[in-house]
């Protein structure tokens, strides 16, 4: 029986409600605050949640002690100064992806973590899914030899709205970082960091990246081709093609879809991971695991991996000529 967590947010947006209804299904988890800068939206999301501690702006939630870990749900351009102001606080933090804009901010947050002895990770969710550790197991076996390449896209079809964030660059907005991490992310558990870096992009009016297609290279001419998009709706699917096999992930791979192992020698089969509905609670279960096991970061997302994701989107903005307002 591990210790009992008691769990602070900040921000009462869409993805706060996710994460709020996995704690309750999550063992010895509490969630004991909310924090917004909104004092109505704050006192709504508590009695939805039956949250105890309610506070106004977030200073006081980083400096009660009874917040165990804090999980930081405000916007891309926020996340590095609310995760510093947390993990000075000696709070544990779990910050939603991408865990910081570019890779100075994520090097102050790793540096910040380190200095005050206090567990970080990007909640990059989809790695701590039960067809992630299929997928994983599959790969480190050798079912499909040695991988080789990797298709994968996530494109949504938005309406176009300057002021919703996924559009304004002040709240650095744009495709890469609001779903592209997650194909980046992927090629980086199967393959690592890349070699080389090739891409074409499509702007948007407000100068956010619309539309990416990315080719990252590797050693041995192993490669992923990646493609995001906010302004059309993809099939949402990965495919790993290794020496032996492949491995499709379906529509819908980044919520823990079906897949289908496909072998050379003409056995193809068809996967259900059992996966609960709502799969944050995996990576809840990761940080409190870590914890109990005394670790300030989780091996199977650790912040030298962020640090790589992150200098991978760094890179790609470089070829763009994209920077936002605030950098």
């Amino acid at each position: 029986m591990g210790k009992r967590y008691r769990w602070g947010i900040i921000g009462a947006g869409h993805i706060a409600h996710k994460f709020a209804d996995a704690l309750r299904r999550v063992e010895n988890a509490k969630l004991q605050a909310i924090a917004s800068t909104n004092a109505q939206r704050a006192k709504e999301f508590a009695k939805k949640y039956s949250i105890p501690d309610i506070h106004e702006g977030y200073g006081k939630l980083f400096s009660s002690e009874a917040v165990d870990i804090v999980y930081i749900a405000t916007p891309h351009n926020f996340h590095c100064n609310n995760a510093l102001d947390a993990l000075k606080a000696q709070k544990h933090v779990l910050c939603e992806k991408p865990m910081a804009v570019n890779r100075s901010q994520v090097e102050q947050m790793i540096s910040a973590a380190q200095d005050n002895t206090v567990f970080l990770m990007e909640a990059m969710w989809t790695r701590f899914l039960p067809m992630m550790t299929e997928v994983r197991d599959i790969i480190e076996d050798g079912t499909i030899g040695d991988p080789q390449l990797l298709y994968a896209d996530f494109g949504v079809k938005f309406d176009y709205d300057p002021k919703h964030r996924t559009y304004n660059p002040d709240l650095a907005g744009g495709a890469l970082l609001d779903l592209g991490v997650y194909c980046i992310a992927l090629a980086s558990m199967i393959f690592g960091k890349p070699n080389t870096i090739l891409s074409t992009v499509k702007i948007a009016e407000t100068g956010v990246d619309e539309r990416s297609t990315v080719i990252l290279e590797y050693e041995n001419a192993k490669v992923a081709v990646l493609f995001q998009a906010l302004d059309l709706e993809g099939p949402r699917e990965a495919l790993i093609v290794g020496t032996e096999g492949s491995i499709k992930l379906h529509s819908g791979w980044t919520a823990g879809s079906d897949y289908s192992l496909k072998l050379n020698n003409g056995t193809e089969k068809k996967i259900s991971a059992e996966t609960c509905k709502n799969g944050f609670i995996y990576q809840i279960m990761a940080v409190q695991d870590s914890l109990d096991a005394g670790k300030t970061q989780c091996e199977l997302m650790s912040l030298d991996e962020t640090l790589a994701i992150t200098e991978t989107m760094d890179a790609l903005r470089s070829q763009w000529g994209l920077t936002y307002p605030f950098e």
